[in-house]
Parts: C-alpha cells; sequence; structure tokens
C-alpha cells in the first residue's frame, strides 16, 4: 500500500498546520484527530517530491537523568528553530490557491470515525 502525505490547514484560512502521512482518508482523519477536531480542518495531497529538512537534528528536551521508570524518552523529542522546506513544498505553501483542498467529513458521515464504526469498517 501507498503511503500518502497531506498538508493539513485550517478551515478557509491560510494558516497550515501540519503535514501528515496516511494510507488513506480514514488514516488521515484519525491522524488530525490525534492533534485536533478533523472538522476545522481540510487537507491538500502533496503529489510531487520534496522534504523538509531541519540544520539541527531531532534531540532530547529534558535532561535524560530526570526520566522515572517506565517514563517513554520518544516524548521528549523536539526541534529547534526553523525547518526548511524544499522548493515544492514551499511553493505550495506559498500558492495556496492553486492547489484543491477538501474539507474533513464530520465525525458521524463519511471518513469520520463513528461513521466508519456504524459501517463496521472503523
Amino acid at each position: 500500500m501507498t503511503m500518502n502525505l497531506y498538508l493539513v490547514r485550517k478551515h478557509g484560512s491560510f494558516q497550515i498546520h501540519g503535514i501528515f502521512w496516511a494510507n488513506n482518508h480514514a488514516d488521515l482523519w484519525d491522524a488530525v484527530d490525534e492533534m485536533a477536531d478533523p472538522v476545522e480542518f481540510e487537507w491538500s495531497k502533496i503529489t510531487k517530491p520534496g522534504g523538509i529538512w531541519h540544520d539541527v537534528p531531532f534531540e532530547h528536551c529534558k535532561d535524560t537523568a530526570q526520566w522515572g521508570e517506565g517514563h517513554n524518552p520518544s516524548d521528549d523529542f523536539c526541534l529547534h528553530g526553523l525547518c526548511r522546506p524544499g522548493e515544492y513544498l514551499t511553493g505550495m505553501v506559498s500558492n495556496q490557491d492553486q492547489h484543491e483542498w477538501t474539507r474533513f467529513d464530520a465525525f458521524d458521515e463519511g471518513h469520520g470515525l463513528l461513521a466508519r464504526i456504524r459501517s463496521g469498517h472503523g
């Protein structure tokens, strides 16, 4: 199965909130749902190769000596400073009106979680 990449922005705005990867629209809905209410957002598929580069590597944000027993260190990774997107992604973010944007389905419609549970695909 091919993984797809998506830009996600606040519905009706130019405020990009994230880049997500998902196998299908239901997976994308679930991934956004982990961060915010998908109904408030819309997505556009990234269709050309590109990337985001960060000059400073991911690193731990907290002192590892402070971790208690059972702590998951992956919760503490962060980026410092700004990421540099590639040329295509920069153009896509700069020219959002030239791309097709699709609003997420409501919780109980289409690819929304409750709709998928009701249909037996959740």
